[in-house]
């Protein structure tokens, strides 16, 4: 019994010590410009995005206080841009010598993007600002140290903006694409809004949060831990043009891929490998199309034989215009992929109809199949090979 009521006195008194120092550590932070920064604590730092005059101007001049350095294009330019909107990338390299707000000795870097929709600089107007922090596991920063950081910058962002904005709804979203192309698998989105009191207009804005771990290899050939966070702010109307940018860029490259992968009609996705002479006759449209003149498919003899060593395909009408003979390995055929199968068969017909040798045609006519090609390797190889020809 003595021990029951102890946990229930004890266990009060732990979760109030939990909170307590959230708030101390919460009040600290709140005098720190450079933690602001990196959070995202507009009214300290550069107003609210969408609604007040240019800021991005002043954002890199703060930036460069805070240890921030822009980002450049290959071309040396600053500006990128995605889908609809330009960006610019800052980058903050944290070592042990400016870990500041950071667990002691911390080395990682923060990353942050400032979305705009105007032209440049000088007019332009923030309305996306992505965040993204990565820290390294090693001898002096352990991976409990990280996570109880994450635990708090997660919980500060959370709060600084649900205690001045009102909370429509929250959700989670699996699968998020952030930075760099990755993902993390699960991002809590929160959709806030409040009314501007100089106009009475209704401010909506969406706060994304999550979580995420990455493996780097180094130069030892081990792997180190990387532990992620990632935040977002934007304007409501950002977050629905990029859902719609992102279902037009789909359905823009589902177009794009039927259009390439349609061959005289023929989807050659969905061909009938083992109906040889209908893929040859594939390859010959395609020769048509790109104004190569073909022996016609009435001379072809396309068999299924056992061949010698990794062979899987061999042509036998090289400089034989009056003919398209074709032999094919059926076993390594059935085991091969349908990418490795058209580029295999495209190699031989090379050899075959357009009378190529090997180190003619670029990287379709090398000698042996090399590896497991994709159908970016066949469409940009037989590109140049029929390109060669022509």
């Amino acid at each position: 019994m003595k021990t029951l009521l102890y946990l229930l006195i004890f266990i009060p008194l732990v979760s109030f010590g939990q909170s307590k120092k959230f708030k101390k550590d919460y009040k600290k932070n709140l005098k720190s410009p450079s933690f602001l920064f990196m959070t995202d604590w507009r009214e300290s730092n550069y107003g609210n995005i969408v609604f007040n005059e240019n800021v991005l101007s002043k954002i890199i001049s703060n930036s460069v206080k805070y240890g921030y350095k822009l980002i450049k294009r290959d071309d040396g330019q600053f500006i990128f841009k995605d889908g609809i909107f330009k960006y610019i990338w800052l980058e903050k390299k944290i070592t042990d010598l400016n870990y500041e707000s950071f667990p002691g000795y911390s080395i990682g870097s923060v990353y942050k993007k400032f979305y705009f929709s105007s032209e440049t600089i000088n007019d332009a107007i923030v309305v996306k600002v992505e965040t993204e922090i990565s820290l390294l596991e090693y001898a002096n920063v352990s991976a409990s140290q990280i996570i109880n950081y994450f635990e708090f910058v997660k919980n500060f962002v959370k709060r600084s903006y649900l205690e001045r904005f009102n909370l429509e709804s929250s959700s989670q979203k699996y699968d998020s694409k952030s930075m760099f192309d990755e993902y993390y698998d699960l991002v809590d989105i929160y959709k806030i809004w409040r009314i501007n009191e100089i106009n009475d207009y209704k401010i909506e804005y969406v706060l994304s949060i999550g979580n995420g771990t990455k493996q780097i290899k180094n130069k030892k050939g081990s792997y180190n831990n990387y532990y992620k966070i990632v935040f977002s702010i934007e304007s409501s109307m950002t977050y629905l043009s990029d859902l719609a940018y992102e279902k037009v860029k789909t359905q823009s490259n589902e177009s794009y891929n039927n259009l390439r992968f349609t061959i005289g009609g023929e989807d050659i996705r969905k061909s009938n490998i083992y109906d040889l002479k209908s893929m040859v006759n594939i390859f010959l449209e395609d020769c048509k199309k790109n104004n190569i003149t073909t022996p016609l498919i009435t001379t072809l003899k396309a068999t299924f034989e056992p061949l010698d060593g990794n062979t899987i395909a061999l042509s036998y009408g090289l400089d034989n215009d009056s003919a398209v003979v074709i032999k094919v390995d059926p076993e390594k055929w059935a085991n091969a992929s349908k990418e490795k199968r058209w580029y295999v068969l495209y190699h031989e017909l090379g050899h075959d109809v357009l009378n190529l040798d090997h180190g003619e045609g670029g990287k379709m006519m090398f000698n042996f199949a090399d590896k497991e090609y994709s159908w970016d390797d066949f469409f940009e190889d037989k590109k140049y090979m029929l390109n060669f020809v022509k």
